[in-house]
């Protein structure tokens, strides 16, 4: 079923607040580094251009809508999640491949995310675009045996969402829910050893934990409302400060006792320092593992 409905973007802030106004630093564009952003935009637009005629146009309304206008769906995910890419293969020819890869490892993230949780509505164009999306990963993964381990610690990790019990409960479940993203730097680093492979890894993995914990923040007013976990709460959790449950559940500054909102202003630094300190290791390995144009946005990133 289609409609002409206005796409609204589960990602759209509705409601500014303090916490939505906290993000990473902002990371400079360089020309190859904006053409390899267009080379990902059009893999996930090509994906769209699979589906029959009206379900291409109902993709396209949503591929749109999701960043809002003057922005690519691409730009939703901050640069350092995909721009290794050009620091470890410059050369556009030798990372055909494992471009392709990661822009579909990159839309599944977000889009299987919001179907499972129904801030995307499924319908069939939705389903079937996922499915086109997932065939072309696996058809390109079919002669790694470790990228198909990949793919089952994603699909496991999506589908069984119990409650965190903790903070590093929480951010190791986040690690194997962006288990995908690790093929295309599994793909290109093979080729530098096993020291420069193991430090991208490395590095990739604490940059997504830094973007995990910097969107929980932004996330605190609604998350607090629905229920999901967040590690601002866990942070509560894990101190126990008094009253640390109204702190959470009580959103509205003016309706929070000066208590609760220190407690909270307190978890929330807590989750930043741990932040900081996750892209200061993501900006160590970058340099160990010679991409030193990456450690220099991981660096620039660092300025919340």
């Amino acid at each position: 079923m289609t409609t002409s409905a206005p796409f609204v973007s589960p990602l759209a802030v509705t409601q500014p607040s303090r916490w939505t106004a906290i993000d990473f630093g902002r990371v400079s564009r360089t020309p190859p580094t904006e053409a390899l952003a267009d080379t990902l935009e059009a893999e996930i637009w090509r994906i769209a251009g699979r589906l029959p005629p009206t379900l291409a146009d109902d993709a396209a309304r949503v591929l749109r809508g999701y960043p809002g206008p003057g922005r690519r769906f691409i730009d939703l995910f901050y640069q350092p999640v995909w721009s290794f890419l050009h620091w470890l293969a410059p050369d556009p020819d030798s990372r055909q491949a494992a471009v392709r890869v990661h822009a579909l490892a990159l839309m599944l993230h977000l889009w299987d995310d919001h179907l499972c949780d129904a801030q995307l509505p499924t319908d069939i164009m939705r389903l079937q675009f996922r499915s086109i999306a997932w065939q072309e990963m696996m058809a390109a993964l079919a002669d790694d045996a470790s990228s198909a381990e990949l793919a089952d610690t994603y699909l496991e990790s999506v589908h069984a969402r119990a409650p965190a019990a903790s903070l590093d409960d929480h951010l190791a479940r986040f690690e194997r829910q962006i288990a995908l993203w690790h093929a295309a730097p599994r793909m290109l680093a093979a080729r530098r050893g096993h020291r420069v492979a193991a430090s991208v890894a490395s590095a990739l993995s604490a940059f997504c934990a830094a973007w995990r914990m910097i969107d929980d923040i932004q996330d605190i007013d609604d998350d607090s409302v629905s229920g999901q976990d967040n590690c601002a709460r866990l942070a509560l959790t894990d101190a126990r400060p008094a009253g640390w449950d109204i702190a959470w559940t009580t959103t509205s500054p003016h309706m929070r006792h000066p208590q609760h909102d220190a407690a909270l202003s307190d978890a929330v630094d807590t989750v930043l320092n741990r932040a900081r300190n996750a892209l200061q290791r993501a900006q160590a390995d970058a340099h160990d593992a010679g991409l030193h144009g990456w450690a220099a946005e991981l660096a620039q990133a660092q300025g919340f």
